[in-house]
Formats: structure tokens, C-alpha cells, sequence
């Protein structure tokens, strides 16, 4: 392996524990909201990390690194796999959008005196969806760092040319998400 494929798989390690440490802390205001408005918000707030962020990420990933390793036979299996992770974690995107949803609605609910207010059950779901999409996106992001890095550079594949491609796929698929209406 090279320096600069160190390089890279450092900076990609360092990004990822970033993008961790941070939907542990939105994960985090999920689980400690202790009254419907403070879900909504929490809820706005990973949502917006999901779409802006983790989601353009995987759209990246799967455009070049994926891409890059795929044709390497000790990566086919590992990058279906991951792919398969990814179409998990869109799945877990959308339940969090509809549990958002729900908690808006319990909360304009409320409002009237003969209205549930959402009641434990919508708080103890947020909590546990979030942290599962979160405990999938951290073991998901190591099994890249861990194997797909390395074996891209035991392969000679150029990983700073591959980062290069990857950051411009991310801010396309950033300013898709921003344009395509979803709301922040």
C-alpha cells in the first residue's frame, strides 16, 4: 500500500467517525425528548442529517468506490452486501420520515382536548429506529474502512483519484436532495 492510499483511508476513516459522532448526538436528542415538540424537532433534526448528509454519502459511495471494487473478485460478495445496507438504511430513512410525520400530527392533535397526544409507544419507535439506523450506518461504515479501502489499494486502484471522483458525486447528490423539495 502506498502513503497516499494511507492518506486517503485516514481521511475516509476520519469522515466516517464524523458522520457517526454525529448521528450519535441526533440519535441522542431523539431518546432524551421528553415531550412531542421536542420529538418533532429532534426528529427534523436527524431527518435533515439523513437526507443532506448520510444519504448523499451512499449515493457517492456506490457511484465510485463501489464502483472501483465491484470488478475485484475479493470485493463482489462485500459490495452487494454493502449496497444491500445502503437500500436498508433508505428503508430506515423513510420509517424515521413517517414516525416524524406521526409526531407532527400527535402534536397538532394535541392541541384539541379529545386528541391523543402520540402517547410512549411514538417516542419509544423514534427512539429505537433511530438507533438502529444508527448502529447499522457505524458497522456498515467500518466494514469500508475496514476491508473495501485496503483491498481497493492492495488492487492498485488510485484511491485519491477514486476520494476526488467521490467528493464531487457527493455534492451532486447533496444539491439533488436540496433541489428535489426536501425539506430541511
Amino acid at each position: 500500500m502506498q502513503a497516499q492510499d494511507e492518506v486517503v483511508i485516514q481521511k475516509v476513516r476520519d469522515h466516517h467517525a464524523a458522520l457517526v459522532a454525529n448521528l450519535e448526538r441526533l440519535t441522542g436528542a431523539v431518546a432524551q425528548a421528553a415531550n412531542l415538540a421536542e420529538l418533532g424537532q429532534a426528529l427534523a433534526s436527524l431527518l435533515q442529517y439523513w437526507r443532506h448528509e448520510i444519504m448523499p454519502h451512499a449515493a457517492a459511495e456506490e457511484s465510485t468506490i463501489y464502483a472501483a471494487a465491484t470488478p475485484l473478485e475479493a470485493a463482489r460478495v462485500l459490495i452487494s452486501a454493502l449496497e444491500h445496507e445502503h437500500n436498508d438504511l433508505r428503508r430506515r430513512a423513510a420509517v424515521l420520515e413517517d414516525l416524524y410525520a406521526q409526531a407532527r400530527n400527535a402534536l397538532r392533535s394535541s392541541a384539541s382536548a379529545t386528541a391523543p397526544a402520540g402517547g410512549p409507544t411514538l417516542f419509544v419507535q423514534a427512539t429505537v429506529e433511530a438507533a438502529g439506523a444508527e448502529a447499522v450506518f457505524a458497522v456498515h461504515a467500518d466494514k469500508e474502512n475496514d476491508f473495501v479501502l485496503p483491498t481497493l489499494a492492495d488492487a492498485g486502484r488510485p484511491l485519491p483519484e477514486i476520494l476526488s471522483r467521490m467528493e464531487q458525486a457527493f455534492c451532486a447528490a447533496r444539491r439533488a436532495a436540496e433541489t428535489a423539495g426536501v425539506p430541511s
